[in-house]
């Protein structure tokens, strides 16, 4: 296989009830299999520099909407991010693939779904004596029940969220803005965060008896090997107050208290240290505010906003 053949990228939506997962039977392969569709980049306005990519939440939940016959009434959630599977398509050619995986839970199962399916339980995916199962769900309910168990969580996932009677989640955070510009431009520093399965600025929660300063001075050092005066220095910050947007890791609107770092690297060893490190990527403007890195893989949507809020990114 050519090895520029490019990815397949899918966006598969666990949709789950009361223990059982919808599988749905694709006729063309003639097999049950999870509700998936294809993430494709989109050309908008304006050519080539209008291009961007549909967020994988889109895709993510019109596989609601093609099964339910409705509009999510919830936010479908982030579940894995699987970079690389090779397999057949339907021509024959082997391709690699990369699946984002999100889960939809519902308090009871619909009165209808569109098409054939069946509520099975993870085991019966495996069951080679059930109906045929595609070996894609099978290859990714696999991948799911170990993930699960790696980070001690249940699967399928917990119930449905309750209402939040006392208000949203709360989080105080540190940032550490850091950037560089070269030939391709303006790059800033994220670090890739294996909770959330995304990119991210490099930074983290406040402790309750320490500053902002402290707390992403911390960061950086434990994250990036790098020590305040020798490798940095902290040019300025800027406090955001009190806004709320919707937390990966935690799965819930959460108000953001958040104070961001402009950190210049003086010390020509401190990209050497960053370099050794596989897990720190440098992104372009159009990496992040398409929400996808050249790996293909995700970056947050929270780094779009903060640039933006910080008057960094338009």
């Amino acid at each position: 296989m050519a090895d520029n053949i490019q990815k397949v990228e899918v966006a598969v939506t666990v949709i789950h009830c009361q223990g059982r997962l919808l599988a749905v039977l694709n006729p063309q392969w003639g097999a049950f299999t999870l509700p998936m569709t294809k993430h494709r980049p989109w050309e908008g306005s304006g050519g080539t520099r209008g291009l961007r990519t549909r967020i994988w939440e889109h895709a993510a939940v019109r596989n609601v909407a093609e099964w339910l016959g409705t509009t999510a009434t919830h936010r479908v959630m982030f579940l894995m991010d699987i970079a690389e599977f090779r397999q057949s398509d339907r021509d024959g050619q082997v391709k690699p693939y990369h699946f984002q995986v999100f889960h939809y839970p519902l308090e009871r199962p619909p009165q209808r779904v569109c098409g054939i399916a069946e509520w099975l339980l993870p085991a019966d995916f495996l069951d080679p004596r059930r109906k045929p199962i595609s070996p894609t769900a099978d290859f990714l309910i696999r991948q799911m029940q170990a993930n699960a168990k790696l980070r001690d969580l249940p699967f399928p996932p917990a119930d449905p969220p309750q209402p939040n009677t006392i208000g949203p989640r709360s989080s105080s955070a540190a940032v550490a803005l850091i950037r560089r510009e070269d030939r391709d431009g303006v790059k800033w520093l994220a670090q890739w965060n294996m909770n959330w399965r995304h990119y991210f600025f490099v930074g983290g929660h406040k402790e309750d008896d320490e500053s902002f300063r402290e707390c992403v001075v911390r960061k950086i050092e434990d994250e990036l090997g790098l020590l305040d005066g020798q490798h940095y220095q902290i040019k300025g910050s800027q406090r955001l107050s009190k806004f709320r947007h919707f937390s990966i890791a935690a799965q819930q609107e959460t108000q953001y208290e958040m104070e961001l770092f402009d950190v210049d690297l003086h010390n020509p060893k401190s990209e050497n240290l960053i370099g050794a490190n596989a897990g720190n990527c440098w992104l372009t403007a159009l990496e992040i505010k398409r929400h996808q890195a050249a790996d293909l893989r995700p970056v947050s949507e929270m780094m779009e906003l903060l640039l933006k809020m910080a008057g960094q990114l338009t």
